[in-house]
């Protein structure tokens, strides 16, 4: 598989599956959902929100973005190959992460817990996978020298 299109694929992905809630944060910050009333009035948190979010999806995007352009400007990154299973592997530990995160700010309609309350559980089990996540992004994104296909021509010498 042409690593040019399974890069681009997986940008995709991310860029879609981060679109949504990243909206749905604006739209929230801004109708006040992050506000909670304290013993001394009204607290707006949605720093703590964005706090959550932001670190999630992020660092990923920006080492996407980066590859993703840098490779553009390289002519022969188009002949590349990288191996299936190392792309659905990436794949869906990427899309299995994203659901993760559209669940976490989903899920309080149906829990009666605050938003907050939803984050500050997910962060406790979104760390490991948000790391396992991170190294497969990485190592697909950033090998110097991708795994070739079977029956994928050699690199030239």
């Amino acid at each position: 598989m042409p690593l040019r299109t399974s890069q681009r694929n997986i940008a995709a992905v991310w860029y879609l599956g981060t679109f949504i809630p990243f909206m749905v944060l604006v739209i929230q910050t801004f109708r006040g959902a992050y506000q909670e009333t304290t013993a001394t009035g009204m607290v707006d948190r949605a720093s703590e929100a964005w706090g959550w979010f932001a670190p999630a999806v992020m660092p990923t995007l920006m080492l996407i973005t980066s590859v993703v352009v840098a490779e553009a400007t390289q002519p022969e990154s188009s002949k590349k190959e990288v191996d299936r299973f190392t792309y659905r592997v990436t794949l869906s530990l990427s899309i299995a992460y994203l659901l993760l995160i559209w669940a976490a700010l989903f899920y309080r309609a149906e829990s009666g817990i605050s938003p907050l309350g939803i984050m500050r559980k997910t962060g406790l089990f979104f760390a490991p996978i948000q790391g396992l996540v991170g190294s497969v992004i990485g190592v697909f994104f950033v090998a110097r020298q991708p795994h070739a296909s079977p029956g994928a021509a050699p690199p030239p010498q």
